[in-house]
């Protein structure tokens, strides 16, 4: 009922979230683990940035995170951010259906029954199934305290220095003492 490409953006986002808890984790990194092209993920990210399920960090160090809390994010958000994929899909498996009357009103209650069941089953089941599976590994690298405001450490200006002489006659009552 899903197609390959929604199915792969469940499992981007399920290794995402297992693999971000220590901060931003790139493209690579996912593209090693599931097996995927850089440029499919790349295509796959910028539909999840859009509908904000992710959050991108650039430069050194950066790639991306969940947007949000594990526990609030259901599958069926991740399986939205590609809607219009997912409703040509059933477009053409209800059209294909128009033989008898009873197949369609089947194809909206299983719909129906596959809707709920995605809605109820969270991002943070799905990275405990993922954790628990044989051969699972996280990543290694030291924990990073993310904050998205802020991002850019300045340092302080430094005050003006006062100059030890004046420079002209109108500067003049400046160092009288």
């Amino acid at each position: 009922m899903l197609s390959r490409r929604i199915t792969n953006a469940v499992d981007v986002v399920v290794t995402l979230a297992a693999l971000c808890q220590n901060g931003p984790v790139s493209i690579a990194e996912i593209s090693s683990r599931l097996k995927l092209s850089t440029s499919y993920l790349e295509d796959i990210f910028s539909r999840l940035k859009k509908s904000s399920l992710v959050f991108a960090f650039k430069g050194p160090g950066g790639g991306y995170v969940i947007n949000g809390s594990l526990d609030e994010i259901s599958v069926i958000d991740v399986v939205n951010a590609f809607r219009a994929e997912l409703h040509e899909e059933l477009a053409v498996t209800l059209d294909m259906a128009q033989t008898t009357e009873k197949q369609p009103q089947f194809l909206s209650d299983m719909q129906v029954i596959f809707h709920d069941f995605l809605q109820s089953y969270s991002l943070a089941k799905a990275v405990q199934l993922l954790k628990d599976t044989p051969g699972f590994q996280a990543i290694e690298k030291p924990a990073q305290k993310i904050k998205l405001d802020n991002r850019f450490k300045f340092k302080p200006l430094t005050p003006p220095s006062r100059p030890k002489a004046p420079n002209s006659i109108f500067q003049l009552y400046q160092f009288q003492s």
